[in-house]
């Protein structure tokens, strides 16, 4: 890995020392510049752990991806660069508010000076900044409280978002997320899952997405949405051409 092309890839141009500020600037730059993107399911070549093959796309060809490329090639860099990392297995809730299979998605653990973070740049519209593993003090980021709720031996990331309504926003679950350290590969039956089952939420449409200052632009088949604070507007992309104009407009994804 060329670390120094990897980190002008998004931008970072902060300290590197081992320390919790530098690991939330990492954070936040990539996740301002590198796409949660899923258009390699829908007609590209096959996802793959490979930390390379990541490289390649998500470095050299400009790419985003999804949370096993994003968090696979963070992690990496996060270890290039000293920090202490392991994966971690999380099984999203649904709309029904269940949790899905394990390694549903995978997130990233840092330890420092003794302290664990729970690191994400995969996850599309999410926490901005590291949360602290064994803490259950709430986290404010911009609309948005984010808390890990203890679940036996596992964690609950829990999420609020602030409305116009006077009654106090409800939490609800994001991830029910194990904290038991796992190898990539065990990650590989999931990616699999998720590039060729109907099941799959990101075999049913194209999704693109990447957060802005103040808010968060995605793209949902033909429908571009972006918010900013309260505000939230959409367009929509008649043909395929507009289609592409936007990805490389708003996202810097050529397919």
């Amino acid at each position: 890995m060329n670390k120094e092309k990897y980190l002008a890839r998004f931008g970072y141009t902060g300290p590197l020392e081992l320390n919790l500020e530098t690991l939330a600037g990492l954070q936040l730059a990539h996740l301002l510049a590198v796409p949660f993107e899923n258009l390699d399911i829908h007609g590209g070549p096959p996802l793959h752990l490979d930390p390379e093959g990541q490289y390649d796309k998500i470095v050299e060809r400009r790419r985003g991806g999804i949370c096993y490329e994003l968090n696979g090639l963070f992690g990496w860099l996060l270890q290039a660069l000293g920090f202490e990392v392991v994966f971690l297995s999380a099984q999203v809730h649904g709309a029904d508010g269940k949790p899905g299979p394990a390694f549903d998605h995978m997130a990233l653990q840092v330890t420092l000076d003794g302290s664990r973070y729970l690191v994400d740049v995969g996850f599309g519209d999410s926490y901005m900044q590291p949360l602290r593993i064994g803490s259950t003090d709430t986290h404010r980021q911009g609309k948005d409280v984010y808390h890990l709720q203890p679940e036996g031996e596992n964690l609950l990331l829990m999420r609020a978002t602030d409305s116009s309504e006077v009654a106090a926003p409800k939490p609800r679950p994001v991830f029910l997320l194990s904290l038991q350290p796992q190898p990539l590969a065990a990650f590989e039956a999931m990616c699999r899952f998720h590039q060729s089952s109907p099941a799959s939420h990101f075999s049913r449409k194209i999704i693109c997405s990447k957060a802005i200052p103040g808010g968060r632009i995605s793209l949902s088949d033909h429908i571009l949405i972006t918010t900013e604070g309260s505000r939230r507007r959409t367009q929509r992309l008649a043909t395929e051409v507009d289609q592409a104009r936007a990805l490389i407009q708003y996202f810097g994804v050529v397919r």
